[in-house]
């Protein structure tokens, strides 16, 4: 099977595609199993099972203004986050294409913070650490 040293992320209408690099330690996929366990009165566990989600952290590594051709830069991760109507055109749905060439269809969310790594903030140089959280739209 073949690896990619990138994640591709579009918008729904695929005006905006771009790969990205994702950094080693910033890399954790989860599956969070949705649900409530407790203890009732008589002491018994009542367990309450819901569906399992997938989401996936990423430290991204992007420019300011991308010099290789293959890449994207941080204006469009940015407007891929901002990505906010749900029945708009595009919508909030990203697709996502990891490591291994699997297609996702996720929601960005949590918060869009890059921190500048160089001195110089533009230009091909100016290059940032962003994190960034996908939750897959619909449970495994």
């Amino acid at each position: 099977m073949a690896i990619n040293k990138y994640i591709t992320l579009a918008n729904s209408d695929a005006s905006v595609t771009g790969r990205y690099r994702v950094t080693r330690d910033g890399y954790a996929p989860t599956l969070d199993k949705i649900g409530a366990t407790r203890y009732t009165v008589t002491g018994a566990i009542d367990n309450q099972v819901g569906p399992v989600r997938q989401s996936w952290h990423f430290i991204i590594k992007v420019y300011y203004v991308e010099s290789v051709a293959e890449y994207d830069n941080l204006s469009n991760l940015q407007s891929l986050f901002e990505l906010n109507d749900p029945s708009g055109s595009p919508s909030n749905v990203i697709t996502f294409i990891d490591h291994f060439g699997t297609s996702h269809d996720v929601y960005m969310t949590g918060s869009f913070a890059p921190r500048p790594i160089t001195l110089d903030l533009d230009g091909a140089s100016g290059s940032y650490l962003v994190d960034i959280q996908l939750e897959e739209t619909e449970a495994i």
